[in-house]
Order: structure tokens, then sequence, then C-alpha cells
């Protein structure tokens, strides 16, 4: 056995460690196979960043290869089957295999042994069909100990897997449902919340539910007093009422990461609601694209002490209007923003001017004003009197009104950070 493959089973025995991984690159480099290492090591320095900063950033937006690994994807152990294979998008995580795609859950079982034996596999990509003996198999595997990411990606609610898999949570820290709308919701989700895998949960994501379930939903999450520091409740119907009892439950009460994107009726009243004012500043990342959130947004994210510690403040395809940015200007910002989405927002060339005429400006590693017409050449000339914020890795236009002669001047003064296309 070489070094090289001695160094592969060290990572396969302690998974979640770093220093395997740092020194099979190590071996991969003493073997002539510099370029592999060099994603090895690019990956797991990634895996440690957070999303707006500056690697993170420059990989999202710049380095498509270095979160796909698309000219590395051959080095994949062999899956065994069509049917449970590598995540066509993102198989890899920390320079090894990751994200498997179950579409039939036989076929994971099938091949389960040999793919855990020969990658870490740490994400599942799961069907809902509610074949229990399918899914009792499953929870008995012992690979499912390494298993730490599990999305429920079926057209209906799993309920058998989330009863099974619930009581046998092995290593499983994170769960997202791309479906969370059913008449048995709440009692679903609650269970699951006091089940031995949700008292382990650290990140829980709903998707695709309904506004009549919500007020179940919010007191069995509530009540079972989840511990997650990650939070989504995206196309979930929240209103005003519902965000000021999900505040006021307990749910928050350790997350740092929170979406409530795509939940149509949310509003800057929703958005006050679910985010207090006098709340400590834990959140860092909140995203509320596509809310209908306005001109209040803003300046509730400058007066708002439950958001004076955000870093990543998505407000994308919200009608926030000419008037938008005005507080960024005139009131007291979160000092620390570092990603800030604009895009669709209607913003202007003086939305433009404001943005960086204020404290938030030098600060910004990721700028997207993609999707807003009303910038033009007048915005473009406000951008290229500003000093360039130092740590930027991410100027997105596209879709903006600039003109061919200025875009070519924000490339000669961003670089590649100046993204004029989609």
């Amino acid at each position: 056995m070489t070094t090289a493959h001695a160094l592969l089973a060290a990572c396969l025995a302690d998974p979640d460690a770093d220093l395997p991984r740092l020194l099979y690159a190590d071996a991969l480099d003493d073997a002539g196979d510099e370029g592999y290492a060099a994603f090895v090591r690019d990956q797991v320095a990634l895996a440690a960043s957070p999303p707006w900063e500056p690697s993170a950033v420059l990989a999202r937006h710049r380095r498509p290869d270095l979160r796909t690994g698309g000219p590395y994807r051959h080095r994949l152990p062999p899956a065994g089957s069509t049917l449970a294979d590598w995540h066509p998008e993102a198989p890899f995580r920390r320079g090894l295999g990751w994200a498997v795609k179950v579409d039939q859950l036989g076929d994971l079982l099938a091949t389960g042994d040999a793919l855990f034996a020969a990658a870490p596999v740490g994400e599942l990509h799961l069907p809902t069909a509610p074949f229990r003996e399918g899914w009792q198999a499953l929870a008995a595997r012992p690979w499912m100990s390494r298993v730490r990411v599990l999305r429920f990606t079926g057209v209906r609610l799993p309920i058998e897997p989330v009863r099974i898999l619930g009581e046998a949570p092995g290593g499983v820290r994170e769960v997202r449902f791309d479906r969370a709308s059913s008449p048995a919701a709440g009692d679903l989700f609650g269970g699951l919340a006091r089940s031995p895998l949700g008292r382990q949960l650290t990140a829980l994501h709903l998707m695709n539910g309904y506004a009549a379930e919500l007020d179940e939903l919010l007191d069995e999450l509530g009540d079972a007093r989840l511990r997650v520091e990650t939070l989504s409740l995206k196309m979930m119907g929240l209103t005003p009422p519902t965000a000021g009892r999900l505040a006021a439950g307990g749910l928050l009460d350790r997350v740092h990461t929170l979406d409530l994107s795509h939940c149509q009726a949310l509003g800057d009243r929703g958005l006050q609601a679910a985010t207090p004012a006098g709340g400590p500043p834990r959140l860092r990342s909140l995203t509320v694209s596509r809310a209908r959130v306005g001109d209040g947004a803003v300046w509730w994210a400058c007066v708002a002490g439950s958001l004076a510690g955000l870093k990543h403040l998505d407000l994308s395809s919200n009608p926030l209007g000419p008037d938008g940015l005005r507080p960024f200007d005139r009131d007291t910002p979160p000092a620390g923003l570092r990603s800030l989405g604009l895009a669709g927002c209607t913003v202007t060339d003086l939305g433009v001017k404001r943005l960086t005429a204020s404290a938030v400006w030098p600060n910004l590693v990721e700028l997207d004003l993609r999707l807003n017409p009303l910038v033009g050449d007048t915005g473009g000339r406000h951008l290229l009197q500003a000093a360039t914020p130092p740590a930027l890795k991410a100027l997105l236009l596209a879709g903006t009104g600039i003109g061919d002669g200025l875009r070519l001047k924000l490339r000669d003064k961003y670089g590649g950070a100046a993204v004029f296309d989609d």
C-alpha cells in the first residue's frame, strides 16, 4: 500500500478530521499529483470558511470547479448504480466524495457498503417512498454513523423515514425537506424535534409548506426546544403574526443563520417581528429574498440591535424602491456586513451613490446588483469614483443599464471582481 493509499484509509477512518486530508494532499504532491493535491487543500480551507469571506465568495462566483470538482470527478470511486450515484452538481467536500443522490432506496442498500468503504460519504439525498422495511434496513447500516446531512427530495412528506431515522439518528446533524406540507406536518416535525435525531440537529431546512399549518408547526417546534443554529423556512407562508410567534417561541434562541425567503406575505412588519429590535445580536446571516419587504428593510437592518452582528444580508427580488438604501448613508448599518444581496431590488443610481458613501462599502466582499436596470452610467461612475473595498471578490452587475464603455473601465478598476454575465 502506498503512502497516499494509507492516508486515504485514514481519511475514511476519521472523516471529520482535516489533518488526514492535508497529509493525503502532501502525499499526492510527492506522487506528482499536484493539481488534485491543491484541490483537496483548497476544499478543506473552503469548508472552514464562512460563506461571506473572500475564499468562499471567490469559489462561488469565479472558481466554479472548486465547488463542483469538475476536473477531478474521475477521482470519485464508482457508485455502483445510476439510481444511487454521486450528486451531479456538488459531489465533493473537503476534497473527497461527499454527496450521493438516491433515486431508489434499494440501490443504496445494495451498493452502500462498497461506496462507504471507498469514500467518506456524509450527505444523502433521499426519496420519500413509504416502504418501512427499507428505512429500517437503512437505519441499521453501520455506515449511517458517518452521515451528517439528510435531504428528502420526494414529492410527499417523508413520514416513515422521519419516524424511523429519528429514533436511530447516527451522526446526522442537518436535515433538509424539499416539501413540508401535509395535514400531518405539525405532528411529524414535532415528533422529529423531540426525537433523538432532533436533539442533536444543528441545522433544519423546511420548504414548500402551507401557511394554514404554520401555527401548529411553530407550536410543535417551539415546545420541543430545538437547538438548531441554522434554520430555513422557505416558501412556508410566514406572515407578520406567525413571524412574531417564531421569534417568541424559543426556536430562534441559538439561530445564527436564518432564511425566510419566498415567504410572500412577510413584508417589513414580518421582518421586524421575526428579528425584534432588542434581541441579542446573534444573527450572522439573514436571507429574506422574495418576501415583499420594502423601504423599511434596510432601515431595520440599521436600527435593530438583533441585526447588529450581520455578516450576510440578502434582500434580493424585493421592491426596496428608490429610497430603500438611504438608511445605509444616514443611519448606522451593521459594522461587519460583508455580503449584500440587492439583485432585482429596483436600486437606482442614487442608491449606488448612497451605498458607496456608506460605512458598509469598505467592508464588502460580495455585492450583488444584478437585474437593476435603473442602475446606469451614473451609477457606474459612482462605482468608479469609490475607493475599492480591500477584500472585494464579487461585484455582480449583470442586468444593469451600465454601458459598454463604463463596463471596461469598471473591469480595469475592479479586475475579475466585476462580473457582467450571469
